[in-house]
């Protein structure tokens, strides 16, 4: 009996203790598979690291797209602008992507071709955007037709130099 209620001592007493721990937080960035720690986003943010790198598929949209109404899923109003003034990178280009990237993600976006490098910030998402689907991140164009003559853009660098704000 004795050696059950100190089993059920111990067994309360790490409960106790873990609740008091403060767990880490971490943000999936890509899939599941690449699992990153807060902390860390910060420090790499000081160096001017690269978080991550990937190569894929981009594409354009306007804010008077089928079903957009102006207003990016981050709640920024983009009908009269498609920059957003960053505290850290200044003026950028606003960008849609996967839910796995959080709003406040910073992007340095290259080998676009017959088009400069930018730098982008994630402040919205698309229906279909996705890492699994054909484009993984969106460009936003002062207008729908303006995304038309940009296109689709294959074998395009991105690059993470910040996740959230």
């Amino acid at each position: 009996m004795k050696k059950y209620i100190f089993i059920l001592i111990i067994v309360i007493l790490m409960f106790v203790i873990n609740i008091k721990y403060e767990a880490n937080t971490y943000t999936y960035i890509l899939s599941p598979k690449y699992m990153y720690n807060i902390d860390n986003f910060n420090k790499i943010k000081k160096e001017n690291k690269v978080i991550d790198k990937f190569t894929g598929t981009i594409t354009g949209y306007g804010p008077d797209c089928d079903g957009c109404i102006g207003i990016t899923a981050s709640g920024y109003d983009v009908r009269n602008t498609i920059y957003y003034n960053d505290k850290t990178y200044n003026k950028v280009r606003i960008l849609a992507a996967d839910k796995s990237l959080s709003f406040g993600t910073i992007i340095k976006v290259s080998n676009l071709e017959n088009y400069n490098d930018f730098i982008g910030i994630v402040l919205d998402r698309g229906s279909a955007i996705s890492f699994t689907g054909a484009s993984q991140i969106d460009l936003l164009f002062e207008s729908e037709n303006y995304s038309y003559d940009f296109g689709r853009k294959h074998n395009v660098t991105f690059e993470i130099l910040r996740l959230g704000y």
